[in-house]
């Protein structure tokens, strides 16, 4: 598994590589314009992209490939295509499907960490509560990274210039509702997961044959 990690983590370097190249090029011809907070989406791509590889080699978290797969298509997806390349700005819908996207994804993620956890033995209601909260916490972190970045880069990421009052934060709440959606259905899906493993694990269990009953056959 490190090994299929690391090869991503490799691939992802050389995407990140080359959106920098092509970026620069395309700036410096005044194709596209030039701003500092792209090589900051650049670099947080890069960041981002190497850590399951760094779980895995630190605490040998496990990762499923439909998750690390989502995981890698989210931060295209949401740093490069949307943020560096401008695809939330040209297309309104794009940025909403991606925070739908990623409440699910994330809590797919939840998921796959709870399961390498030692004490994961919780009832389905509080492992729902669990991943839906870390899609929250998430999406919450996010709003964050935009805001801080609208201020110290003068970007627009939350879509307030020129609006006041409540037109000033309907970006913010859209968003916050498709992580919200997202979430609910992320946390659905693994509640439904998790309780078709422990359904198959207690039919294995009543299906196969019981210590004491095999020693009184032997003895008989």
């Amino acid at each position: 598994m490190k090994k299929n990690l690391l090869w991503i983590s490799i691939i992802s370097t050389l995407i990140a590589v080359v959106n920098l190249i092509v970026y620069t090029i395309l700036a410096c011809l005044d194709i596209v314009e030039m701003r500092h907070i792209s090589y900051l989406f650049i670099f947080g791509y890069l960041l981002c992209a190497w850590i399951p590889f760094f779980l895995n080699l630190l605490f040998k978290t496990k990762f499923g490939f439909v998750v690390i797969t989502s995981y890698q298509i989210f931060l295209i997806l949401s740093l490069l295509v949307g943020s560096l390349w401008g695809l939330y700005k040209m297309w309104d819908p794009f940025d909403k499907i991606v925070h739908f996207g990623s409440g699910v994804m994330i809590a797919l993620l939840a998921y796959a960490l709870f399961k390498e956890s030692k004490n994961n033995k919780i009832s389905l209601f509080w492992l729902f509560m669990l991943t839906f909260s870390v899609v929250m916490m998430c999406g919450g972190v996010w709003e964050i990274w935009e805001f801080t970045t609208d201020i110290l880069f003068h970007n627009d990421a939350q879509v307030t210039e020129d609006l006041i009052g409540r037109m000033a934060i309907m970006d913010t709440m859209y968003d916050i509702i498709c992580d919200f959606v997202g979430g609910l259905i992320g946390a659905t899906i693994v509640v439904l997961l998790e309780w078709k493993k422990r359904k198959s694990k207690e039919n294995s269990v009543e299906e196969s044959p019981r210590f004491d009953t095999i020693q009184n056959d032997e003895n008989v």
